[in-house]
């Protein structure tokens, strides 16, 4: 059974870029612009980690994070890598309930976003 990843970024083309990535690599990935889509997909998804865009309409991606993590108990254990244009963001989000947070800034290197993929 091949393992999802689970892309959530409202800007299409940097959807784009991770999906080819994670494609190329042999994942399935269901991508999402809506965090509140995906939360409800996430049941049948099942992913195996979790890019991130960290500005969403309507909740970032820490408050998914949260809200994701309630829908199963073991995705807080699963790779969560947000990806963000805004430095500060490293210093402000409280990720201490993600045993495996990575914190990138755009234009995030693809090879450390695999690495941390592969290296779960």
């Amino acid at each position: 059974m091949t393992e999802t990843i689970l892309v959530l970024d409202d800007n299409e083309a940097a959807r784009a870029v991770f999906i080819d990535l994670f494609e190329m690599e042999g994942f399935n990935v269901a991508a999402f612009a809506k965090p509140e889509v995906a939360l409800a997909k996430l049941p049948d998804v099942k992913p195996v980690a979790f890019v991130l865009d960290y500005h969403l309409p309507r909740m970032n991606g820490v408050a998914f994070a949260r809200s994701a993590s309630e829908v199963d108990e073991t995705f807080p254990k699963a790779p969560f890598i947000f990806v963000t244009g805004d430095s500060t963001v490293a210093e402000e989000a409280d990720v201490s309930f993600l045993s495996n947070a990575h914190i990138m800034l755009k234009p995030a290197n693809l090879d450390e976003v695999l690495a941390v993929v592969r290296d779960r």
